[in-house]
């Protein structure tokens, strides 16, 4: 009995070893696809940021330094911001004319110093610092290998593009232990339309950043703890360059246990993100549990079989006094009927206790076998069967990023300061129609009609996280059969004869929604009944709300007459100076403004 207890114990504690392992590789498995999404998703929202910020410099016929301060303080709170420049190209013998024109409008402090032997120069002409430690104003670009390159790749494409992690120029100065790495962002800036110089190239605008906030920051919203994170550029084929690594303050890394890798792209580059537990985490999962029944098991073995052992001697022991009693003393029958007595009762105690220890012993015992066999029957999946399972799990985790993503944002818009500036939304909803066709319905016919449209007064990064999600909801709430047909227009609105808010209104000809539904979908969490098969949350159109409320606006959904649904919102009129205050409220169409 006591050798059946003990291999049964040890055989149990071994099958929870395995257990805790595996547990151990999903938890590092879950961590790696936690902070890929959250990795991706800042560097997509960094990408997205200063892409605008070309957008709007773009947009300026005569950019100044005020201006391009007022553009890049956009992006002043992000983490690891270092500061943000406006970059133009100049030939070698066009250096004296670039210098004088942008002294005229920065001032004669600006000095250009160009490189030698470069085919084009790449001046930094306008700097913004946010970190308050030394400029880099004049800067030739061009004789930075990682810059120039980036610079190139995203005038060709007309899109933003990352840098290799380098030592920012104003950081080569500092001690070797103070050099980190860090990555600049740089977007194409060609003039808009409605500018003097439309479709001009002007030049780029130029972010850098250092890695390691960026990550930590990544991590913590995402959750991700007692885990080593480092990030690489893999870009180069057998040439990784390590960007960060991080781990917890309070933990080392457990180098016996397995790391996770992760590769995904960051703009035209490829970085490779890899987890590794913490010692913490590893004592976590491995809690001494399965240790902790092999020495309960034996321990509860010896217990029974010595317990055992002693009711099995009481009953040998009655059983001697018995037989000594009757032959000795036949004639003392009570003393006879005592010992009898006796012997049964030690019989019942062991009896009773043998169906005790067995009930309460089944139960867990039980259990233990179930948690086995059941780990046992999934090892047998077939390798679709595990793809699928696995393909799940990636699903699950990126929809679970998207929803602490909402969840943070939906939190924290009613704290965040607001960055207020001067929005004309006909530079700015344009741009957000085409990534929101192009992530929505990529490749079909949309018709999308952009009215004449005002400036607001209002943080753009968050005024634009409205209308590009009122915008994704009128493209998915259109049937797939259909076309959609999306009409943005603004209006003056209120009760004053000038109008005290503006309108903006966008219509599809979706499916609509019930009049009961409108005011319940811009709650947290509701979905409307014509939602099934359309991904979301139900945070959407509640993240909206709190941003237009924070901006002292409106919003709300009507019916369409023609078909489809109506989405409103309202926005205060920008203050006037006193100068101006009997003016009447202007709208700027074509980039030019006409009273009402």
């Amino acid at each position: 009995m006591f050798l059946l207890g003990v291999a049964g114990s040890f055989a149990a504690g071994d099958r929870l070893h395995q257990i805790e392992d595996d547990r151990l590789q999903r938890e590092t498995y879950r961590s790696a696809d936690i902070a890929e999404v959250a990795l991706t998703d800042m560097v997509q929202s960094y990408s997205r940021l200063i892409g605008s910020i070309a957008r709007a410099t773009s947009a300026q016929s005569d950019l100044t330094a005020t201006d391009f301060d007022t553009l890049a303080d956009a992006a002043r709170y992000l983490p690891g911001a270092v500061g943000a420049s406006f970059v133009v190209p100049a030939s070698p013998g066009q250096v004296a004319q670039v210098q004088r024109t942008w002294r005229a409008r920065v001032g004669p402090a600006l000095t250009l110093k160009p490189a030698d032997d470069v085919a084009e120069h790449r001046f930094i002409v306008l700097y913004r610092e946010f970190d308050g430690d030394g400029t880099v104003l004049g800067l030739d670009v061009a004789q930075l290998s990682a810059a120039a390159e980036a610079l190139s790749a995203s005038r060709t494409t007309g899109a933003p593009a990352i840098t290799a992690p380098v030592v920012l120029a104003k950081d080569q100065d500092r001690p070797a232990s103070e050099q980190r790495p860090s990555i600049t962002l740089q977007a194409p800036v060609v003039a808009a339309n409605g500018t003097d110089d439309a479709g001009t190239f002007r030049g780029w605008v130029s972010m850098a950043f250092r890695l390691d906030p960026m990550l930590q920051t990544a991590l913590r919203n995402a959750g991700v703890d007692d885990v080593s994170v480092t990030v690489q550029d893999i870009t180069a084929p057998g040439q990784p360059l390590t960007m960060s690594s991080l781990a917890p303050a309070d933990s080392t890394v457990a180098d016996a246990a397995p790391a996770v890798a992760r590769d995904f792209p960051a703009t035209r580059r490829l970085w490779r993100l890899t987890v590794q537990p913490s010692q913490q985490m590893v004592n976590d999962e491995l809690a001494g549990t399965p240790q902790l029944v092999e020495v309960g098991g034996t321990v509860l073995s010896l217990l029974l079989a010595a317990l055992a052992w002693v009711l099995a001697w009481s009953r040998v022991r009655a059983i001697r006094q018995v037989k000594k009693a009757t032959a000795d003393l036949r004639a003392d029958v009570a003393r006879r009927e005592a010992a009898e007595l006796s012997l049964r009762t030690s019989e019942a105690e062991l009896q009773a206790f043998t169906e005790v220890a067995a009930s309460r012993m089944q139960g867990p015992l039980r259990e233990i076998t179930e948690y086995a066999t059941l780990v046992a029957e999934n090892d047998e999946l077939t390798p679709r069967a595990r793809r699928r399972a696995t393909l799940d799990i990636e699903s699950n985790a990126e929809t679970m990023g998207k929803l602490v993503h909402d969840l943070l944002l939906y939190s924290q818009v009613r704290e965040v300061p607001l960055a207020r500036q001067s929005i004309n939304l006909a530079g700015v909803i344009p741009g957000i129609a085409e990534e929101v066709v192009a992530a929505v319905r990529p490749g079909e016919p949309v018709t999308i009609e952009v009215d004449a449209l005002c400036t607001v007064d209002g943080d753009r990064r968050l005024l634009g996280e409205v209308f590009r999600r009122l915008l994704e909801n009128a493209l998915l709430y259109t049937p797939e059969m259909q076309i959609p047909e999306v009409r943005v227009s603004a209006d003056l609105d209120g009760a004053s004869w000038r109008g005290e808010s503006w309108r903006i209104e966008i219509t599809d000809n979706g499916t609509g929604l019930a009049e009961s539904e409108r005011p319940k979908v811009l709650t947290a969490f509701y979905r409307a009944a014509n939602a099934e098969g359309i991904p979301g949350n139900g945070l959407g159109l509640a993240i909206c709300q709190r941003i237009v409320e924070r901006h002292g606006g409106q919003i709300g959904l009507n019916a369409n007459p023609g078909g489809g649904c109506v989405a409103w919102v309202t926005l205060p009129l920008p203050a006037r100076s006193a100068g101006s205050a009997g003016a009447a409220p202007q709208r700027t169409v074509g980039g030019s403004t006409a009273d009402r």
